[in-house]
């Protein structure tokens, strides 16, 4: 149980992440972010904003298949990429 919680932070962090900053998704971000009203296109550049909506999709998945495989496997690569981007920027640059 506690795996399948941390997996699934660190999933919903990532792709928290994905959707609010970083630059594959921007093309998309910026054309929604035109066709919104400003109160609402905020919170696709918001990470903090953007979370909660991502969490309200990925922790029900998560508990309607009771963590199957086949949501735990994505969600763990999700985890890893987001594990592995923390962990590069504690590197010294060469």
């Amino acid at each position: 149980m506690w795996f399948q919680a941390a997996v699934t932070v660190l999933a919903v962090a990532r792709l928290t992440r994905l959707v609010a900053t970083d630059q594959i998704t921007k093309p998309w971000r910026d054309n929604l972010a035109r066709r919104l009203p400003e109160r609402w296109s905020y919170g696709l550049y918001c990470r903090w904003c953007a979370s909660i909506w991502v969490a309200a999709l990925v922790i029900p998945a998560v508990w309607w298949t009771h963590g199957s495989a086949w949501v735990l496997a994505p969600a763990s690569a999700l985890a890893c990429s987001h594990l592995t981007g923390l962990l590069v920027r504690a590197e010294p640059r060469d």
